[in-house]
């Protein structure tokens, strides 16, 4: 009996600890916005910023919204995407300081920059200045809940997080709500030990549950992050054409092993989620991730319809392999060929 009580004692730290993952992959984006807010108007973050002891780690290929291919080509965003769209004005502003200027000073500053100083470094004016600041403050309020209504009509709780770049050969992740752009938290733990004692018990106690807030925001972006990385990796040519027969066989379990992640967190993190590829269709996450059977039998159902069904199971074969890489017999054609037919 105390054997279980100490076994029961040693496993509620760690559940509690799953809670609260799975409570921040549910988390709804528009949800963790306002938490993010709140918490970075919180005087105590302020402070913390102030002395160093948290700073933003830039995350590497994730464009900003603003310097997307579609700002840039002046391709029009009330095409593209249900989000606050900047005027002429205020878009070659943005583009005229740069995309480090911008983040450094308007997106993630580390410090509560003044006037003059953003003045001093960019060569914008203070009416320049306020006017970048005003659209921000706009953009912020509305771009997470506008993804709320992007087209994905059956299924209104999906979420738009992120799009697909291209500029040469790289793909790029386009964060639409700039979240993923103002970077992680990166926790100075010595220094933060260190301004504990300086502290009332209260107080501590404020500090610790507000870096445990940032670690479970930095996991869940790492994570988001990861997952759209490998996927630019593994389902390139899907991301490019948009096309179903591009869409290679990927199942979650292994996902989950390459990002080392429990599948469960994986799944959470996909969950009612979406990008917009480069067709500019919106794509759910789970969509990305089909076993080779599914895939095999849509590949097998394309090929016999652009034939008209007049294709013989070897000829089926061969183009599988000659075209797609997938090696199979003409036995294996035949048996899926029958159970698509069954299907339909």
């Amino acid at each position: 009996m105390k054997q279980q009580s100490r076994l029961n004692l040693k496993l509620k730290p760690v559940l509690a600890a799953r809670l609260k993952i799975a409570q921040i992959f549910e988390m709804p984006e528009e949800n963790l916005y306002v938490m993010v807010r709140d918490m970075e108007k919180d005087p105590l973050f302020q402070k913390l910023l102030q002395y160093g002891a948290i700073k933003r780690k830039r995350i590497p290929k994730i464009r900003t919204y603003f310097f997307s291919r579609n700002l840039v080509e002046n391709i029009p965003f009330e095409e593209k995407m249900d989000i606050p769209v900047p005027d002429e004005d205020i878009k070659q502003l943005i583009l005229k300081i740069g995309e480090e200027n911008f983040y450094r000073f308007f997106l993630a500053p580390e410090k509560g920059f003044s006037v003059n100083e953003i003045m001093e470094a960019t060569g914008l004016s203070e009416q320049d200045i306020k006017k970048i600041i005003n659209f921000m403050d706009t953009f912020f309020s509305h771009a997470v809940f506008a993804q709320k209504t992007i087209a994905v009509q059956t299924s209104p709780k999906i979420s738009v997080i992120a799009g697909i770049d291209q500029i040469g050969d790289e793909i790029f992740i386009v964060d639409f709500t700039l979240d993923m752009s103002k970077g992680e938290y990166k926790i100075d733990e010595e220094l933060t030990k260190k301004l504990m004692p300086a502290l009332s018990s209260g107080e501590q106690r404020h500090m610790q549950e507000l870096l445990s807030k940032l670690k479970l925001i930095n996991t869940r972006k790492s994570t988001i992050y990861s997952i759209l990385c490998t996927l630019i990796e593994k389902q390139r040519d899907f991301l490019i054409s948009g096309k179903e027969e591009d869409l290679k066989p990927l199942t979650q379990s292994e996902i989950s092993k390459i990002i080392n992640v429990d599948p469960s967190v994986l799944n959470r993190a996909i969950k009612n989620r979406a990008i917009r590829i480069l067709s500019g269709d919106v794509v759910p996450l789970r969509k990305f991730f089909t076993r080779h059977t599914e895939k095999l039998r849509t590949l097998i159902s394309k090929i016999s319809k652009d034939y008209s069904g007049k294709i013989s199971d070897y000829e089926i074969s061969h183009i599988l392999r000659e075209k797609y890489g997938i090696v199979v017999s003409r036995r294996t054609v035949n048996y899926h060929r029958h159970r698509c037919k069954k299907v339909s």
